[in-house]
């Protein structure tokens, strides 16, 4: 961990399950991110997070009244702010995308509604509807 307040992140990978919950796919999601490319797409995955308590003391905690956008209105704060945004080595945890999760097909017009409301706040136009299974898939289109 650095000596000043940073936010340190890791990648890992999405795996998709079926209604079972059996893993049918598994893709990796490769985490990067600066101010810029956090004002387009939300490609941090909020538990491979390192960060010192002194970031939430000098940045405030997440906004719990965004139920699906708090932790990148979060990284957009502290991106804003100049906290130092560090990549690690290597992937640290596996996320599940299946029908019925936060993320999911399910929730799209709850989600669309709070991704506008986030744009809004944060100045940043029009984004379009993803998760972390749409932005893993997108890489690997795009690599392949």
């Amino acid at each position: 961990m650095p000596d000043e307040p940073a936010l340190c992140y890791a990648s890992g990978s999405v795996v998709v399950e079926d209604d079972t919950l059996n893993a049918i796919e598994e893709m990796p999601f490769v985490s990067f991110a600066t101010a810029e490319t956090l004002a387009k797409d939300n490609t941090l995955i909020v538990s491979a997070l390192l960060f010192d308590r002194r970031v939430i003391d000098a940045h405030g905690p997440f906004d719990v009244s965004f139920p699906y956008y708090w932790d990148w209105d979060w990284y957009l704060r502290l991106a804003r702010a100049g906290v130092p945004l560090i990549a690690s080595n290597g992937a640290a945890v596996r996320v599940s995308a299946r029908f019925g999760s936060v993320s999911s097909e399910a929730n799209i017009a709850a989600r669309r509604a709070d991704l506008d409301r986030l744009s809004a706040k944060h100045g940043l136009g029009p984004i379009p509807l993803r998760n972390h299974e749409s932005i893993a898939r997108d890489r690997r289109t795009e690599t392949a």
